[in-house]
């Protein structure tokens, strides 16, 4: 450094030199290494060999790797590492790393050089050996332990396993409460078997379902075989007696004027129950798919009770049976369809004329509020609270002293073509519909219908349940309660 006076002459200049000492070692397990230094001239400044400092690089045997490294390190700036082969003449492989060092001359004035630490391939490897021989053994180690765990696992493993297998292969032999085995050390064994206990829970159910399924599937085709003998049976009788009757007559078979009357008669008769098996089956048909049309008025109960009565009462007195009536001197409403309550009516009545050959009928109209009426009124609301519970209601109640019906055969009676003997040959006709209908017709009025008996031979109660509507005014009192001979011809042949 130059050292001027004030004046500005030169007086002398300041120099100082030093020398930089590092370790360098290239044995195994060390990488320190060599030092080498290159300028952006490719002149070698540092070398391991003496003699090779101030040569350039061309002079070198690895000249093509070390101007790559030049090319890295001046004009990319990069660092890295390469193979160098000729680096002390000998036939060894060295690794050198580089990286580029900036020097700062002067206040305007710097230098960067390329710094390399090179050492032996096999020195810096040397570790590797070592490190080889640990994950060896350890590999060793590992795969001997997994070994012993899975020997040590395999009976926690397959033994759960057997016994759920067993289990399995015995499911249709095995007791009801009998359950999958649990308690195993593997939870995820556990859980499997809570999922086959589910899974065979659910299967019994589905079988319960489908036997139960199958069950009334045969049932409906026992009885829709039964059905159609006895609808053959019922249809081709009055048909018989029908032909029979027009056909004495045509022939001029009778001898007066009476008898020809009788038997046109018979056949009237034949031909009126002829209708009324055809309504049935015409009436169960839209029931089943919602296509009755019912007219919903309010009407006087008591007129409906008595004109079903007066249709039904030449029969009740042709086998001499005792008709008792509740005398009702107050109207009582009902929101119903005339027509098909008298209906409901008539067929109730007519069956228990049919099954009764001695004593009688007797039928009993009373309100009662709805708290006293649970069956009904339960079915019906499905709740109950203060205000509805209070609300009165109507029941018919027809009893007879018949044949009654065995308690574990009621509830199979209302529905469609059921009935107790259901054989061609049979005692007593009919098709089977009667109170199928009749229960559906009450309940689209809102109304329940029940049936009950003792036991045979001691008689049938059927009970038919209305809430009570609200009076109507007075002139549309008089205009639902007025009779209809409409209404008398069509329940003749419903």
């Amino acid at each position: 450094t130059p050292v001027y006076s004030p004046a500005g002459q030169l007086k002398y200049t300041l120099s100082a030199q030093v020398s930089l000492q590092q370790t360098e070692d290239v044995n195994p397990w060390l990488l320190q290494g060599y030092t080498v230094l290159l300028n952006g001239d490719g002149m070698v400044l540092a070398h391991p060999i003496a003699s090779r400092v101030g040569t350039t690089i061309a002079q070198e045997p690895d000249k093509d790797r070390l101007e790559d490294i030049l090319t890295n390190v001046f004009q990319r700036e990069m660092t890295g590492a390469r193979h160098l082969y000729g680096l002390a003449g000998d036939s060894h492989e060295w690794i050198a790393g580089f990286s580029p060092i900036t020097l700062k001359l002067s206040n305007n004035q710097s230098s960067t050089w390329a710094i390399l630490a090179v050492t032996r391939m096999d020195s810096a490897l040397q570790g590797l050996e070592k490190i080889t021989q640990i994950l060896l053994i350890l590999t060793v180690g590992l795969l001997a332990a997994h070994l012993l765990a899975m020997l040590y696992m395999a009976r926690d493993l397959a033994l759960p396993i057997e016994q759920l297998g067993k289990y399995a292969m015995r499911i249709h032999k095995r007791d009801k409460l009998e359950r999958a085995p649990k308690n195993f050390r593997i939870r995820e064994l556990n859980h499997l078997a809570e999922v086959l206990d589910n899974m065979v829970g659910r299967l019994e159910e589905r079988a319960k379902e489908l036997e139960s399924a199958w069950q009334e599937a045969e049932a409906a085709n026992q009885l829709k075989s039964e059905f159609l003998a006895n609808t053959s049976h019922e249809l081709r009788t009055p048909l018989n007696a029908i032909i029979g009757c027009i056909r004495l007559v045509k022939d001029g078979c009778c001898d007066t004027r009476e008898e020809e009357e009788e038997f046109l008669e018979q056949a009237d008769k034949a031909a009126i129950h002829l209708l009324k098996i055809i309504n049935d089956l015409l009436d169960i048909q839209r029931i089943e798919e919602e296509k009755l049309p019912l007219s919903i008025k309010t009407v006087d109960l008591r007129q409906i009770i008595r004109e079903a009565m007066n249709l039904q009462a030449v029969p009740i007195q042709q086998k001499g049976l005792t008709l008792t009536v509740t005398d009702l001197s107050e109207p009582i409403w009902v929101q119903a369809d005339p027509d098909r309550l008298k209906q409901v009516l008539l067929n109730v009545i007519y069956n228990a004329t049919k099954f009764t050959d001695q004593g009688g009928i007797t039928i009993d109209t009373r309100i009662q509020p709805a708290a006293e009426l649970p069956t009904y009124y339960a079915q019906q609301n499905g709740h109950r609270d203060s205000e509805t519970a209070s609300q009165p209601w109507v029941v018919i109640a027809i009893q007879d002293t018949g044949i009654g019906i065995d308690p574990s055969q009621q509830q199979k009676l209302f529905r469609p073509f059921v009935m107790v003997d259901g054989s061609t040959t049979r005692k007593f006709e009919g098709t089977g519909l009667g109170l199928a209908i009749s229960r559906n017709l009450v309940e689209m009025m809102s109304g329940q219908i029940t049936l009950h008996s003792a036991g045979l031979g001691q008689g049938t109660t059927v009970k038919i349940a209305m809430p009570i509507a609200p009076q109507p005014a007075q002139g549309l009192a008089a205009q639902v309660t007025s009779p209809s001979t409409a209404v008398e011809r069509s329940m003749i042949g419903g």
